[in-house]
């Protein structure tokens, strides 16, 4: 009879077992989805009918250990249930006290509505548990610009900008400066945007705030229309948008777009020596991270200035790096 009980005990504990190991099982096949939707950042447009499906109670946390109750709460917040979605993202925060990421939604919705003080609050608790997660360092600084604490939003950009090397947290900062600029230490903000054109180089934000900042605003915007006057005119006028683009350069001349539309209206009038010139000039600057494009004009540009070596090795780089050059160019290197 004795064994016979522990036996029984044993076989209730094994179905429980699997219960809750079938439990684990589903919840981690649904998370795979659910992944996806976090790392989109579409939360709001998942299925209604398979949110409902999910357990929020056990497990309590996700594979990114972010409690289900912070993914469902910020659903609801964002479908228009507001209490419902409340509730969710500060029983969340129980659950797992040290992420931030139930702070940073309720920040993000306080901020919506226009709450100064409960935003400022969430917003602050985000950065305080988690200060190495971008998005944090954006509430933040948010937060650091209401108060008009411009020196501490420097301060805390010097100090994380080694440890976070994300586009968004420069954006933020540059676009302060760009408001306040008076307000920032002249030697750091140059300092900070040198950095900023090796990191980001190619993003057309960061490389329109610095020019904001380093030439002005109402200068950029004016010799931004122009610009955009040049590339329209170029079909009927390719000699003028040439002139304009020049000019353009002249006055701002570390914008490495502004080269490449430059060198295109060169390449495509047939001026092959001007466009070897100006890449002569950016190899000489250390300026040369061009579009594969851009590349494949200056190969051809050597190759009908019979210079084979210099334009057959750029388009072998570009073959190498899965570019599809064209077959002429191909033909000509015989590559």
């Amino acid at each position: 009879m004795k064994k016979i009980s522990i036996y029984f005990f044993i076989l209730l504990i094994s179905i429980g077992s699997l219960i809750s190991n079938y439990k684990v099982f589903n919840v981690n096949v649904q998370q795979i989805r659910l992944s996806n939707y976090l790392s989109s950042g579409s939360i709001a447009s998942i299925d209604l009918e398979y949110l409902e499906r999910i357990s929020t109670d056990y497990p309590t946390l996700s594979q990114t250990v972010i409690p289900f109750k912070a993914i469902t709460g910020t659903y609801w917040l964002q479908n228009d249930s507001v209490i419902k979605g409340l509730n969710l993202l500060e029983k969340a925060n129980k659950e797992n006290p040290y992420l931030g990421f139930p702070d940073s939604m309720l920040a993000g919705f306080y901020e919506f509505i226009g709450v100064k003080d409960s935003f400022n609050f969430y917003a602050r608790n985000a950065y305080n548990k988690l200060p190495n997660a971008p998005q944090h360092y954006v509430l933040l600084s948010k937060v650091l610009i209401n108060e008009d604490r411009i020196d501490s939003l420097e301060i805390f950009f010097n100090d994380i900008k080694e440890r976070i090397k994300d586009k968004q947290v420069f954006k933020i900062y540059f676009a302060s400066a760009v408001k306040n600029q008076e307000k920032f230490d002249s030697i750091s903000l140059s300092e900070n945007i040198q950095l900023s054109k090796s990191r980001f180089a190619r993003d057309p934000d960061i490389t329109l705030l610095t020019d904001y900042l380093v030439y002005g605003e109402e200068k950029v915007k004016k010799l931004t229309n122009l610009k955009q006057q040049a590339i329209d005119s170029f079909n009927n006028k390719p000699d003028y948008s040439i002139k304009i683009m020049t000019e353009i350069i002249q006055q701002i001349y570390d914008n490495l777009d502004n080269y490449e539309v430059l060198l295109e209206m060169h390449f495509r009038n047939g001026d092959y020596k001007e466009v070897v010139d100006i890449y002569s000039f950016l190899n000489e600057n250390n300026a040369v991270s061009l579009k594969a494009v851009i590349i494949e004009f200056i190969a051809i540009s050597y190759v009908n200035l019979n210079d084979l070596k210099s334009g057959c090795s750029l388009a072998l780089t570009l073959k190498n790096n899965n570019y599809n050059i064209s077959s002429g160019l191909a033909s000509r290197c015989n590559i």
